[in-house]
């Protein structure tokens, strides 16, 4: 959850006023501030490109309206910078940053009451998928992952940020090193990076602030709580809806790595070994095992590395829920929240994978999570 203040948590749990911008970037530089009619964002921590925009913006004076491929409203290169925020009393603005995202549509909309530009986006994923390989692109052998990722994410699109910005805090963030990796033309660098991330139990994405990240896969018996929905007199969350179901949910994962180096394929293995866990692979649940074998794992510790980051994701509890909210700007996908509703029989510490965060007054969140165990 992006970090605000005291004042702003105690604001979205009352009545508020919201604040919505949006900044133009060219060249990383901000060159416009814009006034957000309509629209929103959407999250989704299980998709490669985790953020998604769809906004109206007003154009008062015409300046913004393009007329020409060079302008700054057109899907060349240029980005749109989001916010969501709350107005104080005294008229002070504290606003939470929602992404980057590359343009990629703009639709003029000329209507008697005036002019609103339709502008659709990505986070900065997209641009990086779009870079693709030109020619074959080694990654010698023995090269810190967090550095090779870096690395080969810079050679394909070289202003972007990183966090820790700095390279010790970045490279610090594992020991795990690679084997000699050889990528096609024409490959896709975004997923050979989320490849690399994956094989020493990451995930890598781009922050609402539109740096790369690359944290551990989010648990909650490891994340702090970042927000509580409990039903009650201050309550956020308008309704629920709690489907349970055994589909796309594991509990036993299967990792071997497949260099042509090794003789005998390295393997690891991480399986639900909780008694309590209604996963439990020594229970009724059974042995539902997950398969997944990559080039880049050359150890067996980095195999059972990448089986514990796979674990997290893809086993627990089968229980979903989805929920209206009031919206929290602040969140991110894989953020732990409490979740309580008594005639739903739900309380209980839940992972969000989904949710959006509208622009305009008067709406309301929706978001979807999953309990973990």
């Amino acid at each position: 959850m992006y970090a605000v203040s005291d004042a702003f948590r105690t604001a979205l749990l009352d009545s508020h006023r919201i604040a919505s911008r949006a900044e133009v970037l060219q060249g990383g530089a901000v060159v416009r501030s814009l006034d957000v009619h309509a629209g929103g964002v959407e999250v989704d921590g299980t998709a490669a490109v985790r953020r998604r925009c769809s906004v109206e913006l007003v154009d008062h004076t015409g300046a913004l309206t393009p007329d020409q491929a060079g302008d700054v409203l057109t899907p060349y290169g240029n980005e749109l910078r989001l916010f969501r925020g709350v107005v104080y009393p005294d008229g002070a603005e504290e606003l939470v940053p929602l992404g980057v995202f590359l343009i990629t549509d703009v639709a003029v909309r000329d209507k008697p009451e005036g002019v609103t530009l339709a502008v659709e986006g990505y986070d900065r994923a997209r641009r990086v998928e779009g870079a693709r390989f030109t020619s074959t692109t080694i990654v010698p052998a023995g090269i810190n992952y967090a550095v090779a990722i870096r690395d080969l994410l810079r050679a394909r699109v070289p202003t972007l940020e990183f966090l820790p910005a700095d390279a010790t805090g970045w490279s610090q963030q594992t020991t795990r090193t690679t084997p000699q990796l050889v990528f096609q033309e024409q490959a896709d660098p975004w997923r050979a990076a989320r490849d690399m991330a994956e094989s020493i139990g990451r995930v890598l994405y781009f922050d609402a602030a539109g740096r790369v990240v690359m944290p551990t896969e989010p648990s909650v018996s490891t994340s702090p709580v970042a927000w509580a929905y409990v039903e009650g007199e201050d309550a956020t969350i308008l309704g629920l809806d709690n489907r349970w179901t055994r589909e796309g949910v594991y509990n036993h994962v299967i990792v071997t790595g497949e260099t042509t180096s090794a003789t005998v394929p390295v393997r690891g293995e991480a399986y639900d070994s909780d008694p309590n866990s209604p996963t439990y692979i020594g229970g009724p649940f059974g042995d539902v095992p997950y398969f997944f074998a990559s080039p880049l794992i050359t150890t067996a510790g980095q195999a059972v590395e990448a089986a514990t980051g796979i674990l997290r994701r893809v086993s627990g509890s089968t229980e979903l829920v989805s929920f209206p909210a009031v919206v929290n700007p602040a969140h991110e996908a894989g953020d732990v929240v409490a979740i309580v509703r008594a005639k739903s029989a739900v309380s209980d510490l839940y992972l969000l994978d989904r949710f959006n965060v509208p622009l305009g007054p008067g709406e309301t969140m929706t978001a979807s999570a999953r309990r973990q165990r």
